[in-house]
């Protein structure tokens, strides 16, 4: 193997353990992102669903 082929393998190997650690980073940020959503819409429909349950509870005892 010449200078040239390992140098240009060596820029090779480089480059796809560069791309490997900026993929990881993307996902774990995007998954960061989708759990904190996912919080937050649970917290929303549980607050709905407390709500929703006060006004059935007020409803029955106004009849």
């Amino acid at each position: 193997m010449s200078n040239k082929e390992l140098q240009e393998a060596i820029n090779r190997m480089n480059l796809e353990r560069t791309y490997k650690t900026l993929s990881t980073e993307n996902i774990s940020s995007g998954r960061d992102h989708v759990s904190t959503i996912l919080s937050t819409a649970g917290d929303v429909l549980a607050i709905g669903a407390s709500a929703a349950s006060i006004m059935v509870a007020i409803h029955k005892l106004c009849s």
